[in-house]
């Protein structure tokens, strides 16, 4: 919703900061794939989740340092879109994929529910808290910084899931487990 004021901010024209934002989005398809790829056939979706957080994270970082490097600004712009673009939508599957071993088939359609319920919300808070913010300093700077800053949360929260306890892909099958006893 920001990008493109931003970008001309920073000294993109119009049409740049669109074709870079065009670019960050089609960039979320590989992402997405690629990440729901790399849960099923590796494993380990809460690092994964992890990573993508951590990645969007660092993309806020340096779209905030950049500016303030010689000759960086509209570069600056692009390297968010490629990190950006790859981990965006990269944790939808994440998530669904972790519900699903974690609590199951059976509860997924509401838990996801929910879960994507709350995303939009924070999606419209924090457009709206975005806007205003700038309306108030007449910068992104903090608005940025605050979405890097619930990005790191966001990470640890992710990677302190105790997937290997809970999730189904890491336990005994039932039958194995019986034949043991």
């Amino acid at each position: 919703m920001h990008f493109i004021p931003y970008a001309e901010d920073r000294g993109a024209d119009r049409g740049t900061a669109a074709l870079i934002f065009a670019v960050m989005s089609g960039l979320n398809i590989i992402g997405a794939l690629s990440a729901g790829y790399l849960s099923d056939k590796v494993g380990g979706t809460k690092n994964w989740l992890t990573l993508v957080y951590v990645m969007r994270g660092l993309a806020y970082l340096l779209l905030l340092v950049t500016p303030y490097i010689a000759g960086m600004s509209i570069v600056g712009l692009w390297i968010f879109a490629g990190i950006a673009g790859f981990s965006w939508i990269a944790t939808l599957p994440l998530t669904s994929s972790l519900t699903a071993e974690v609590y199951g088939l059976r509860a997924m359609g509401t838990i996801s529910g929910i879960t994507f319920m709350f995303h939009q919300i924070g999606g419209f808070v924090s457009v709206t808290l975005a806007g205003w913010l700038y309306d108030v300093t007449g910068s992104y700077t903090l608005p940025f910084a605050i979405a890097g800053s619930l990005l790191g949360l966001a990470a640890i929260s992710a990677f302190s899931i105790r997937e290997r306890k809970y999730s189904a892909r890491y336990q005994a099958p039932v039958a194995a487990a019986a034949g043991r006893g």
